[in-house]
């Protein structure tokens, strides 16, 4: 645990000193020596050969007492509050989401006011790609964004690794993974209504074998869960009304460019629009996270409770 406590030190907004004395009590208790402030003070020469005046030692244990850091767990004696440490970073987390979500929007009409004074009017491109193209065209702009916002039904960032590799999208979306989930480079934002039945439909199309077809399906619900819990950098809103828009926008600094799928009467995509044109890539990322921010997400203590509802709704099937 010292490890990671080492990690998320800034967060804890401690001084130097304070958290030293931390990690002293932590250090002790696992050696099941005394934790009194004698025991405390002659531990601590270990970070600091001066040691530290009883005064200021009392007060730096009053200080991680009052922010449930440590606890009394008798008489002169003091405990490590591992739950005070999780509920203050709890507190750092949501504060942040909220910075993030005031500095989008913040950078958002920053970007467009800077925009109308350095840009020349832009030319808007519309063409039309075969699936081929369009999974070409994905993963070209892949390599080199920074960020990349998604309507999908189901994340497919969780692709299965037995998904038909004849398949062009297993290309773009080994790209994503690789950048988003091995590397941490790049920086996923989807919008989903957790349905997973295309993917079943199209890889029984395939297989030919329903108990292994649904296996899989079950493996990819649970590896976005695996993602999202270990990958910060990927978040997943939930929306019902799915088909009010689809777009992938992969950005680099600024939105230039996005793609909206064509299906065929059976809801499979049989290419897609790529439009670039800086204005329509901007308003569409704007409506993208609207819908993002006011979406709930998929995360947290719920998040495995609603993957095992989308498990259950796939064996009904």
């Amino acid at each position: 645990m010292e490890e990671q406590l080492t990690q998320i030190r800034k967060w804890l907004d401690l001084t130097d000193q304070q958290f030293d004395i931390l990690r002293v009590i932590m250090n002790l208790e696992s050696k099941k020596e005394p934790t009194n402030a004698k025991n405390i003070n002659r531990a601590y020469e270990t970070y600091n050969p001066k040691g530290i005046q009883t005064s200021n030692l009392y007060t730096i244990l009053k200080i991680l007492k009052e922010n449930n850091f440590i606890a009394r767990k008798s008489p002169g004696h003091y405990t490590v509050s591992y739950r005070g440490i999780r509920d203050k970073l709890g507190e750092v987390k949501k504060i942040r989401m909220e910075e993030e979500k005031e500095f989008e929007k913040l950078y958002i009409r920053t970007r467009e006011f800077l925009r109308d004074k350095i840009l020349e009017p832009s030319e808007t491109s519309v063409k039309y790609y075969d699936n081929r193209g369009l999974n070409e065209l994905l993963t070209k702009s892949l390599l080199v964004s920074t960020t990349y916002y998604s309507t999908d039904r189901f994340p497919n960032i969780a692709l299965s690794s037995s998904w038909p590799s004849k398949d062009l999208k297993k290309q773009y979306v080994g790209l994503l993974y690789e950048r988003g989930v091995v590397k941490k480079e790049l920086d996923i934002y989807y919008l989903s209504d957790l349905n997973i039945k295309r993917y079943y439909d199209y890889m029984l199309e395939f297989y030919k074998n329903k108990e292994f077809v649904l296996n899989e399906c079950i493996k990819m619900v649970d590896e976005l869960g695996d993602i999202l819990e270990t990958n910060d950098n990927i978040r997943v809103g939930l929306i019902d009304d799915i088909y009010v828009m689809d777009v992938h926008l992969p950005e680099q600094e600024e939105p230039v460019e996005y793609i909206s799928h064509v299906y065929d009467s059976n809801s499979r995509t049989i290419g897609g629009i790529h439009i670039k044109s800086p204005e329509a890539a901007s308003y569409v990322k704007q409506y993208f996270l609207k819908k993002f921010y006011s979406s709930k997400k998929l995360e947290g203590k719920n998040m495995r409770r609603t993957l095992n509802q989308v498990k259950k709704a796939l064996k009904d099937v």
